[in-house]
């Protein structure tokens, strides 16, 4: 059972858009729009007959958003999306220490990622663990 914008039950056959036509279902929307303008007004400017602009804190109250989640965005307004980004970390391997793994490599070709990380260390070429080695040589 549908509902019109009064709240009231849509049991009313004339008010269904399949019986009317184009030009009256868009008269009649905009019938009960002008209806309940008086509604959205009270939510906008206050209760009443007060003609004050909302404050901030009554705005977000009705809008139920709470006021750190309102300057979370704030913060965040203009800025990109990043959703699930995975940002830098800094224990993670520069491009120079991916770089001297590889040419290290490629002057022992029969070490194996263990003893490469080890030699490394002892020439201090990089200090990285013998894991990422293995993924850099991947």
């Amino acid at each position: 059972m549908g509902r019109n914008l009064n709240g009231k039950a849509a049991n009313n056959p004339e008010l269904k858009k399949k019986s009317l036509g184009e030009k009256t279902w868009k008269q009649s929307t905009r019938g009960a729009l002008k209806k309940n303008a008086s509604r959205f007004g009270r939510f906008c400017s206050g209760h009443g007959s007060k003609k004050r602009p909302l404050t901030q804190a009554e705005i977000l109250g009705r809008l139920g958003v709470s006021s750190g989640k309102y300057h979370d965005w704030v913060q965040r307004y203009e800025l990109e999306n990043g959703h699930n980004v995975q940002l830098p970390k800094e224990f993670w391997l520069q491009k120079a220490e991916k770089k001297a793994i590889l040419s290290y490599h490629a002057q022992h070709p029969d070490e194996g990622y263990r003893r490469l990380a080890y030699m490394m260390l002892d020439e201090n070429i990089a200090a990285v663990s013998p894991s990422s080695v293995y993924r850099t040589l991947n």
